[in-house]
């Protein structure tokens, strides 16, 4: 009898993470982390950023036009890091330079190796949206890793373990407390599952823990919201 497959153990990938060209594909997000962080105080405050800037200052669990993850995390950035431009626009910088290593990494998963683990790294090093994204303070820059950890967790709950739904669930929950809309690829992932052989994940236990965990880390804002509505009504 064939002794199993490492990739049925979610502890083993079968290769080591740096292997397979992926100290090259982390030395290209640092020099996109390097890059952005040279260039993106040559222009002046976009202005969402006031925004954010201003809910920073007063913390709370829901603004009008947001949910409080970014604010806070603004607020965090310049109590480490200062009150220049590139202080606050680290944060965008630093998540759009992961999106570069999660990218790759999603693409071996999928079987890539040295070229397309490159290839990848690459294309969102040079992507006109994600020079944007890591230049500028919005929720958008936020957004592509969210939605990507989403996906990769979800990627590795398929193939490997069904456990990662909760890795799944908790990067959902954070990121409904950045921005609604990942809501919509919850949604689209759910109806994957249903439309494909794959719906039978539909009743694993940790897909429902993953569920929860999303839920419970939404939650405070979920209560901010109802309050916030109930006290417009009365």
């Amino acid at each position: 009898m064939s002794s199993p497959s490492p990739s049925n153990y979610p502890g083993r990938v079968g290769r080591k993470f740096l292997g397979g060209g992926m100290i090259i594909v982390i030395a290209i997000a640092l020099a996109k982390l390097v890059l952005h962080c040279f260039f993106n105080n040559r222009y002046g405050y976009f202005r969402d950023e006031f925004d954010y800037l201003s809910c920073g200052n007063h913390l709370a669990w829901g603004y009008v036009d947001q949910p409080p993850l970014l604010p806070f995390l603004v607020r965090v950035s310049r109590s480490l890091l200062g009150e220049s431009l590139r202080s606050v626009r680290f944060l965008p910088a630093l998540a759009i330079s992961a999106v570069v290593i999660l990218t790759s990494m999603m693409a071996r998963e999928f079987g890539g190796r040295r070229f397309a683990l490159i290839l990848s790294a690459i294309a969102v090093l040079i992507a006109p949206i994600y020079l944007s994204d890591g230049s500028l303070l919005t929720t958008n820059s936020l957004e592509p890793l969210l939605w990507m950890g989403c996906a990769y967790f979800a990627i590795l709950a398929i193939k490997r373990d069904a456990r990662y739904w909760v890795a799944f669930g908790i990067v959902a929950g954070l990121g409904l407390e950045e921005k609604y809309s990942i809501a919509i690829f919850g949604l689209a992932i759910v109806g994957g599952l249903i439309l494909t052989s794959k719906r039978r994940l539909l009743i694993s236990r940790w897909l429902w823990i993953g569920g929860i965990a999303a839920f419970l880390i939404f939650l405070p804002n979920l209560i901010w919201n109802i309050k916030t509505i109930g006290h417009s009504w009365s």
